[in-house]
């Protein structure tokens, strides 16, 4: 993309984006929202982003790719309501990963993110308490994603 482009798709609606764009705008409004934050910032949410990538290939929610949905859950969180905190925004792209592919995020888990570093000691993969209603929340690598590798 061009910088009238990008200075474009820094304004446009999301819902505009997606429809015009589709997931590559999406992302590159992503990385125009981040490209201030620190290098370390940066990283771990570009990871965050390769993780829920990795999860999601193939998956759909309506007729766009799944990840479109996490994209614009992170964009929105930073663009409208100010949040600049990376564990937040790691959260925002990892939310549904996180419950639909618990399997996955395990087996990442046994082998390190990215190939690198080893997962955290604790990090079972096992299914936390029951949530009211009787649902059984993921508590365990999921939780640890946001800080690691350190």
């Amino acid at each position: 993309m061009d910088s009238d482009q990008r200075r474009l798709l820094a304004t446009m609606p999301l819902h505009a984006i997606t429809s015009t764009y589709g997931e590559a705008g999406l992302r590159e409004r992503f990385a125009l929202e981040i490209a201030s934050w620190p290098e370390a910032d940066r990283a771990r949410l570009e990871r965050a982003l390769d993780l829920a990538t990795r999860l999601h290939a193939g998956d759909r929610r309506d007729r766009e790719p799944y990840l479109n949905h996490l994209l614009r859950v992170a964009i929105r969180i930073i663009s409208h309501y100010g949040v600049h905190d990376p564990d937040v925004i790691c959260a925002a792209l990892l939310h549904d990963p996180v419950e639909d592919h618990p399997d996955g995020l395990a087996a990442l888990g046994q082998g390190g993110l990215g190939g690198t570093g080893s997962p955290p000691q604790g990090g079972s993969g096992g299914m936390g308490p029951p949530r009211s209603g009787g649902f059984r929340g993921v508590v365990s690598p999921g939780q640890h994603l946001l800080r690691w590798p350190p």
